[in-house]
């Protein structure tokens, strides 16, 4: 924290470095600070942890943030994990392009998200909502307001636990 008070640079160099870090745990808080801080100059350190490391919310974490930094373009260098067989991939994908400011990458997440949500699977539906409720994307709120009239009661807890993520007053 007081690193990234202080200097942006050192604090993303930082960050990179602790990628090699034996506890998984200070990994994900870096990856975690390096999406939030979009820091574009980290791509080719999160691309490596992505391809190397052997824990597997390390890997799913360097995915999104994968896609939050780089966007559509960063994913298919990285290989082909939009259309994972791994839903837990695919949902990191998807919430990733979502944060991301990549319009062509938000554009395809978002068409995907809104399959997912007209979806007669009441399973794809659910997981549409959870897209939503982690990407905490307001921009997203009408097929959040689709899934919670959703005649499914499942469908409707997920939806309902994603409106206090996403902050929309129409969802209010």
């Amino acid at each position: 924290d007081v690193l990234e008070s202080i200097d942006t640079a050192e604090n993303v160099r930082s960050l990179c470095q602790v990628q090699t870090h034996p506890n998984y745990h200070v990994r994900l808080e870096s990856l975690s600070r390096l999406e939030r801080l979009r820091a574009i100059e980290a791509l080719p350190t999160v691309a490596h942890t992505l391809a190397t490391d052997g824990d597997s919310a390390v890997r799913h974490a360097a995915l999104r943030t994968l896609a939050t930094i780089g966007g559509l373009r960063a994913l298919e260098q990285a290989g082909s994990h939009f259309h994972s067989s791994d839903p837990e991939v695919r949902r990191h994908v998807l919430v990733g392009l979502l944060r991301s400011r990549d319009a062509a990458g938000v554009q395809v997440a978002r068409q995907r998200v809104e399959a997912l949500a007209a979806s007669p699977v009441i399973a794809e539906r659910i997981f549409a909502a959870q897209v939503l409720r982690q990407c905490a994307n307001s921009d997203l709120h009408a097929i959040l307001l689709a899934l919670l009239a959703d005649s499914n009661r499942a469908v409707q807890l997920a939806a309902v636990e994603a409106t206090g993520r996403v902050h929309h007053p129409h969802l209010w």
